[in-house]
């Protein structure tokens, strides 16, 4: 397990951002918008997309 740093932020019309930043340079983020869609995202220390999902009105 990799030290890092972990950042949350909310909105007050339900926006919500999820992000871990690990000392490796890998990240994920996590994103809920308003409309309740949630995309994922997970990206490794040389820069290669892992994984990129969306769940919801935006990935319809």
């Amino acid at each position: 397990m990799q030290g890092g740093e972990h950042r949350e932020s909310r909105d007050e019309q339900g926006l919500s951002n999820d992000e871990t930043r690990f000392t490796c340079g890998c990240r994920t983020s996590r994103e809920e918008y308003h409309d309740g869609s949630i995309e994922h995202v997970v990206i490794r220390h040389d820069g290669k997309l892992l994984s990129h999902e969306t769940i919801g009105e935006r990935g319809a």
